[in-house]
């Protein structure tokens, strides 16, 4: 039960750093047409690299510490992204929810 639920908060935090990269590429210092740009393009980015590396469906997804690896950069440049938005106590909370996901994939798997 513990493990479902921990996949079902990791699918919620994917979904929040999608919102989180395309807020930062919207509020950057640049015109407006690479402002829509850079919001569109940061969680695309995100996105496909999420599908090469995490997706379960993936011929290419990392298993063990590198799968970990990879979702710890990944919340953790959505965690930085919303401090530097000036969001610091909800970056905060964030970063400890990652923290206990990610604790918990690694002792449930």
């Amino acid at each position: 039960m513990v493990k479902g639920a921990n996949a079902v908060a990791s699918f919620l935090l994917e979904l929040t750093a999608l919102g989180i990269f395309g807020l930062y590429g919207y509020r950057l210092d640049l015109p407006g047409w690479a402002r829509v740009l850079a919001a569109i393009a940061l969680p695309l980015i995100m996105v496909m690299l999420w599908a090469i590396f995490a997706a379960p469906q993936s011929g290419t997804r990392l298993s063990g510490l590198a799968l970990l690896a990879f979702k710890f950069v990944v919340f953790g440049a959505a965690v930085l992204a919303l401090y530097a938005l000036g969001y610091r106590a909800p970056a905060l909370v964030l970063a400890a929810i990652v923290l206990v996901n990610l604790g918990l994939e690694f002792f449930t798997d």
